[in-house]
């Protein structure tokens, strides 16, 4: 997904913690984009939640807006921020989220792993963009 003119863009990589829903299965960190088999839970298929905090982009202009886009999500998964449900993607998307953000900010992606391909595959980020009009 091509990123909006003169938007710039700060990448939500490194460190996830990832805790898979099993009582079976330990919670650990992977590096995102990735599947849950290169974070290493091979062969893990079920409900699995990603997290990552991150602070709230500073000297927004009036007339920016805050977007995270998911490059690449592979399996069906649900959004929160900071508690509060986003709303599903799937393969890729974004939302527009500049009226929800607080100074730090936690993000839960829970995705339904049908296998260990799935994951955040792609890049996650914010973007900022002018609004038009």
């Amino acid at each position: 997904m091509p990123a909006e003119p003169s938007a710039h863009r700060i990448r939500l990589r490194g460190p996830w913690e990832v805790r898979p829903h099993a009582d079976d299965v330990s919670p650990g960190t992977m590096t995102v984009p990735g599947t849950l088999r290169d974070g290493g839970w091979a062969g893990f298929a079920g409900r699995v939640s990603f997290y990552r905090r991150f602070g709230r982009p500073s000297n927004l202009g009036p007339k920016e807006t805050v977007w995270l886009v998911f490059e690449r999500v592979v399996g069906r998964a649900e959004v929160r921020l900071n508690n509060q449900a986003l709303g599903p993607v799937e393969g890729a998307g974004s939302v527009e989220v500049t009226g929800r953000l607080a100074a730090r900010n936690s993000l839960e992606v829970i995705v339904e792993a049908t296998d260990d391909g799935c994951g955040i595959a792609g890049e996650v980020v914010l973007e900022i963009r002018i609004a038009q009009g």
